[in-house]
């Protein structure tokens, strides 16, 4: 094309959210093609965990439901995203009309119905699910950063223009079409578990919140995916026309643009009288990922209007270093000093994007992020803070690069008391938090497992902790993986999975060296740790294969996901998207061994299996049926059904154990090294 025809076809193109290509052979016009293809998938994906309907009263039941955030990857930074319902029965996912998932894909399956559509949806994103459903939209949203929050009146002047992004002279029908996107659009939920709260009465009093890239965070009532609310901040307020009349293309390198409210949610449920009256209070936290630095607490006591709480960012006190948001909160309680246990939120610094953002080589120092942050849960006031910067209440020089994931917090004698806390940067170092009754909490460094070149690993997200049980003391055993989260197509770093003895923590004193790769034992090619080694690790075997969620330790074996992004030469179809290759890891915990899912079963050759998604899996999920067998559920895939079943699990076999005897078994967790000292445990 010319020069004239060219500008006027970008202007097109720019105007429709997609791109112009230029192109004068059949090689480039191919190349162009292809650029194409790769950004385009029409099958619903979901990358994150399923939501699960929890008993909160009893942590080995819950319902049958499992809620999918879903979206579709377009040639924009605008993607759609809803949120969809299923159930396990028989140990398999299904919808109203049977299996819901193809096992040849692992996605839903084409004929497939979700729990809440009217209409067969299958991997369609914009079919069934909430945004069915979403009616005339409740949208409340804020003036301020931490302002209170207003209802939209959809047929008033205000927000104004220019609150709403447009500018003052605007015309009459563009505001309307902004307001018109703004009460049906459902965003992607790219990254944001989806979190249930029960609200008391009956059992299908339930309320499910997630968040998503269309900025906003949606209410469900999940009896029949109904919208309660939706909430849109301040600072996604005022770019709102980039959301809905003015979405922007993707960048020159394929990246977006625009992120919304793209972090997980916790909910702080406050319980009533009794277990079935409704609760006293409940709240929910959550961040924006790559959104922004911000946090928010809503009270959602009353789920169909809802109240800013607080809400803290980089410009509050003591929060100068907080990065991007990308750290879910964990909601515990900690000593304040004065004999009082305080309820906190622990948040990592979060994500640093210049730092670690299309770069190899690891910074001196982050600009943000290396920072971790107790916020006092009711009014979100920095309570204590460690990290690298000034602002820290305990400096920790080691400290000089992003937090981002969240924070592993063990309570060992399970009085609702944090004592120990766990989490990693993103130079590959792994830390320790110590609490203190007096508040003076120590933070020590127990592994530096990162380096240069192929040994740049980064830690995104929170390491699972065991407990161990030896003749030599008590151990708390931490598992972490790597990957370069930001980047899952980077094939330039060995990333593998590293299991961190931690040998003084249970000791109240004593010191142990830094655990490194030097002085683990390196299982790669097989064996077994040795019993003077600091722990063990393997790097994985394919090729840019990375650990991208975190993992879980359930009855003596690690389970956890990887990502590879291989290509799949085997396809008939050449223009076939094909993002790589997940695969689920099954490991003993002491032993480095695989491990299957039960005792009863045969151990595999393999740590490893093939799943059939495409995409990153996430975090795998443990569910007890009716039968009192756990299924492992594994993004849309449910693996190994039933094969995982444990007679302490078991519900016909609950009874109530002793404080002494309960807190000995630590839930699932608990592994006993010497199998002699468990005599007759499992009866």
């Amino acid at each position: 094309m010319g020069s004239t025809t060219l500008a006027n076809m970008q202007e097109v193109s720019g105007a429709g959210g997609g791109e112009t290509y230029d192109s004068d052979s059949a090689e480039t016009l191919l190349e162009a093609f292809q650029s194409t293809l790769d950004l385009i998938d029409e099958d619903a994906r979901s990358i994150s965990a399923p939501g699960v309907a929890v008993n909160a009263m009893n942590r080995f039941q819950h319902l049958d439901q499992l809620y999918y955030s879903v979206f579709q990857p377009f040639e924009s930074s605008y993607w759609n995203g809803n949120l969809k319902r299923y159930q396990v029965a028989d140990g398999v996912i299904q919808g109203q009309n049977g299996y819901a998932t193809d096992p040849a894909t692992g996605y839903f399956r084409t004929g497939s119905q979700s729990i809440w559509s009217s209409v067969v949806d299958g991997p369609d994103v914009t079919k069934g699910g909430a945004r069915e459903h979403v009616g005339a939209r409740n949208l409340f949203y804020t003036l301020s950063a931490g302002g209170d929050l207003q209802r939209m009146n959809w047929s008033s002047e205000l927000p104004s223009n220019t609150q709403l992004g447009l500018s003052e002279v605007a015309t009459g029908a563009q505001r309307a079409a902004l307001l018109s996107e703004l009460k049906t659009m459902w965003g992607d939920p790219l990254h944001s578990v989806p979190v249930m709260v029960n609200y008391g009465e009956s059992a299908d009093n339930n309320y499910v919140f997630v968040s998503n890239n269309g900025g906003m965070l949606h209410a469900i009532d999940t009896e029949d995916g109904s919208e309660a609310f939706a909430f849109m901040p301040y600072e996604i307020l005022q770019k709102a026309n980039q959301y809905t009349i003015d979405r922007p293309s993707l960048r020159n390198d394929n990246t977006r643009r625009t992120y919304g409210l793209d972090g997980s949610w916790v909910a702080w449920r406050q319980g009533g009288t009794n277990a079935l009256a409704a609760p006293e209070a409940v709240y929910l936290y959550g961040g924006m990922r790559r959104g922004g630095r911000n946090y928010y607490a809503l009270d959602v006591t009353d789920p169909t209007a809802p109240a800013m709480l607080w809400q803290v960012n980089n410009g509050s006190t003591g929060m100068a270093g907080l990065g991007q948001t990308w750290s879910t909160p964990t909601l515990t309680s900690v000593p304040d000093g004065d004999g009082n246990n305080v309820p906190v939120l622990v948040v990592g610094g979060g994500y640093s994007p210049s730092d670690h953002d299309g770069t190899s080589t690891l910074s001196a120092g982050d600009q943000m992020g290396n920072m971790v942050y107790f916020l006092n849960a009711a009014t979100g006031e920095v309570l204590w803070s460690a990290g690298g910067r000034n602002e820290a209440t305990r400096t920790v020089t080691d400290m000089k690069w992003a937090v981002p994931s969240g924070i592993a917090v063990v309570d060992i004698d399970f009085d609702g008391v944090a004592d120990h806390m766990y989490y990693g940067d993103m130079a590959g170092q792994v830390f320790r938090i110590t609490i203190k009754d007096d508040a003076e909490h120590v933070v020590e460094r127990i592994a530096n497992l990162g380096g240069t070149g192929s040994s740049r690993r980064r830690f995104y997200e929170a390491p699972a902790v065991g407990l161990v049980r030896a003749n030599t003391g008590n151990e708390l055993y931490v598992v972490i993986g790597s990957g370069y989260r930001a980047h899952p197509l980077d094939e330039t770093v060995t990333d593998g999975v590293f299991v961190i003895r931690d040998r003084t923590a249970l000791n109240g004193s004593g010191s142990q060296t830094v655990a490194t790769t030097a002085n683990m034992t390196n299982v790669t090619a097989g064996g077994q740790p040795l019993s003077t080694a600091r722990g063990w690790y393997y790097t994985f075997s394919q090729t840019g294969e990375k650990s991208l969620a975190s993992p879980v330790i359930f009855n003596g074996r690690i389970l956890f996901t990887t990502y590879a992004p291989t290509v799949d030469q085997e396809s008939e179809n050449p223009c076939a998207v094909r993002y790589g290759r997940a695969y689920l890891h099954t490991v003993n915990l002491l032993t480095a061994l695989p491990a299957a899912l039960s005792d009863d079963l045969p151990a595999p050759a393999s740590r490893s299996q093939a799943l059939e998604q495409s995409t990153p899996a996430p975090t795998p999920t443990l569910l007890v049926d009716d039968e009192g067998d756990v299924v492992v559920v594994v993004g849309t895939e449910a693996v190994g059904e039933s094969e995982l079943g444990d007679p302490r699990l078991r519900k016909r076999r609950w009874m109530q154990l002793p404080p002494d005897e309960a807190n000995s078994i630590k839930q699932s967790s608990v592994v006993q090294e010497d199998e002699q000292e468990a005599g007759g445990e499992d009866e």
